[in-house]
């Protein structure tokens, strides 16, 4: 049973057609009508129609382009209808692929006639493609099975979406597209597999026809990956190109990406070493957000050579995220909106597709932390405690940092804050300032290359023997000896 759609500007002149289609002879299954260029669209792609009676006044500029890219894609039979029985008219029915040109008034016998004469050529041609014998089709086990297959030499596409879930919408798109040899098309979970007989010079032109059609018509973008490597069996041309589309995560989607030589992953360090660790917390702590993009554009640009495994790349991103949230946590930054923010951020690191994508909202939800940072700092400032714990924060590396200086900083007199300190914190200044440093050293020694007297400098210790007795007087650990039992708490 078959489809036609009557299209016609005129709702009389369609409703005319469609009961004179219903009440003929011919087998339709549906016969249904459009008034203009949008229904018909709709239409093409949901019923598919066999054949389709259109008028071709109501298509102009865009519509008309529009009208024949869907001809090509979804091929259906066409006859042309005009009030102007001109040359113009007969070429744009030619142009179409259209099988015949009728000029109104109809004549309705004419015109069952010319659809009485399309549904059995559809039909016939419908019977000899299945009469026809395919070529060995692949199967999946030929995939992942291996020995299954010799070697192959065809021609292997892999598309992928750049949303996950989407592998539906891929099959509909490779399934309607007009090939002129038409692929052994497999799903698989997150792609769709399009498998050709023969190896074809002109395929990575298709590819990238393919890709543009695409992009005509469906929302997000996708990446094809072609191999056309000879001496290799069905599965190795699969893996092949299962590799070569993870590149996607470093030059995007949107490309046809053509398999070359196989290549390896570089090798990473996926953790921020000390050093990395230590320039984090300075350039978080000192609101250093051009220092910070120029980090991370320097460690996860990759302009050409060799390319480090994607995964390793995110857990990398996941250390940085970890010395983000301790940056949160000593803001005590929890609100609703920042934790959903902030999980939205580590979802993203996880399956964002793209890296560039992954940094840019790394960088934006820095950005949002720092504006919050200051607005943090400006109510702070009014309460002399809060400002002077600050002051103390960011300046406790200098040896020199002392109660009067803090004082200068936040407007009183130093027995005035000395004073403060003891009624607010229930200690004092210098016990304060101290309990900052030695916080400060404990991260510096998971560092093992630092010396204790490095360390003991970076805090804001002129002398390592006083630093040493401070920490053992906090700690009840010598320096060295918390060192050890921290690494050794790490090993086990």
């Amino acid at each position: 049973m078959k489809r036609i759609i009557v299209c016609d500007r005129d709702l009389s002149e369609c409703y005319g057609m469609e009961w004179l289609i219903r009440s003929s002879h011919l087998q339709v299954e549906r016969a249904g009508i459009a008034c203009s260029p949008e229904e018909l669209f709709e239409q093409m792609e949901t019923e598919r129609p066999d054949v389709i009676c259109l008028e071709l006044d109501m298509f102009q500029g865009r519509e008309w382009e529009q009208l024949k890219h869907y001809a090509a894609i979804f091929t259906p039979a066409l006859v042309a209808v005009s009030a102007e029985g001109t040359y113009a008219k007969a070429m744009q029915a030619l142009e179409l692929g259209c099988v015949d040109l009728l000029i109104k008034p109809l004549d309705s016998e004419k015109l069952l006639r010319h659809l009485h004469k399309l549904l059995r050529e559809k039909h016939s041609v419908v019977q000899s493609e299945k009469e026809e014998p395919e070529w060995p089709c692949p199967s999946y086990r030929d995939l992942f099975l291996p020995g299954r297959t010799d070697s192959f030499s065809g021609d292997v596409v892999l598309i992928q979406h750049e949303e996950k879930g989407k592998t539906v919408k891929l099959l509909e798109f490779a399934e309607a597209f007009p090939f002129t040899d038409k692929p052994a098309i497999l799903p698989l979970s997150d792609v769709v597999m399009l498998v050709f007989p023969d190896r074809d010079p002109w395929r990575e032109k298709l590819c990238h026809k393919l890709l543009n059609s695409w992009g005509d018509e469906n929302n997000g973008l996708a990446v094809f990956v072609l191999d056309q490597k000879e001496n290799r069996t069905l599965q190795e041309a699969y893996q092949r190109a299962l590799l070569h589309l993870q590149r996607a995560f470093f030059i995007g989607f949107d490309q046809v990406i053509v398999t070359g030589e196989a290549f390896s992953w570089k090798r990473i360090d996926p953790l921020l070493t000390p050093d990395e660790q230590r320039i984090w917390i300075e350039m978080l702590r000192d609101n250093k957000l051009t220092s910070l993009k120029q980090w991370l554009y320097g460690e996860f640009y990759y302009a050409g050579g060799a390319l480090p495994d994607p995964g390793l790349l995110r857990i990398k991103l996941t250390s940085i995220l970890a010395q983000v949230r301790r940056y949160m946590r000593n803001w005590k930054m929890a609100g609703e909106d920042v934790e959903r923010a902030y999980y939205n951020l580590f979802n993203s690191v996880l399956n964002m597709p793209v890296l560039a994508r992954i940094v840019q909202e790394l960088i934006l939800f820095i950005q949002f932390l720092f504006e919050q940072t200051r607005r943090v700092e400006t109510v702070q400032k009014t309460d002399v405690v809060h400002e002077a714990l600050r002051y103390m924060n960011k300046h406790y590396q200098n040896p020199k940092l002392n109660l009067t200086r803090v004082a200068e900083h936040v407007g009183r007199n130093p027995s005035y804050l000395s004073q403060l300190f003891s009624i607010r914190l229930k200690q004092s200044f210098r016990h304060a300032l101290q309990d900052i440093r030695i916080a400060a050293a404990k991260e510096l020694l998971a560092d093992p290359m630092l010396a204790i007297g490095e360390i003991a400098e970076r805090v804001g210790y002129a002398n390592p023997a006083y630093f040493s007795k401070a920490f053992k007087k906090q700690t009840a650990y010598s320096p060295n000896q918390y060192r050890i039992r921290e690494l050794t708490t790490e090993k086990d």
